[in-house]
């Protein structure tokens, strides 16, 4: 997505998680993937829980005021 709005999500449960979970940037509640051109978008007011990573996001991204519990990892 590209200049897109991704707000008032409830994420939980993400998974299951494997060895390749960071490296292939999977396990993320929300997750923007990088070489794919696409930026701009704005994640705002999301809940995540039980998920590897919170927000995977890009350079361009817009990301404020998300939850995140029992995450591994957060931006």
């Amino acid at each position: 997505m590209v200049s897109s709005l991704f707000a008032g999500n409830r994420i939980f449960h993400v998974g299951p998680f494997t060895e390749d979970t960071a490296a292939d940037e999977e396990g993320c509640g929300i997750n923007d993937v990088s070489g794919t051109n696409s930026s701009g978008n704005i994640i705002t007011e999301n809940w995540i829980n039980d998920a590897y990573c919170g927000v995977g996001y890009v350079t361009g991204d817009r990301v404020e005021e998300n939850v995140y519990q029992n995450t591994c990892t957060k931006p």
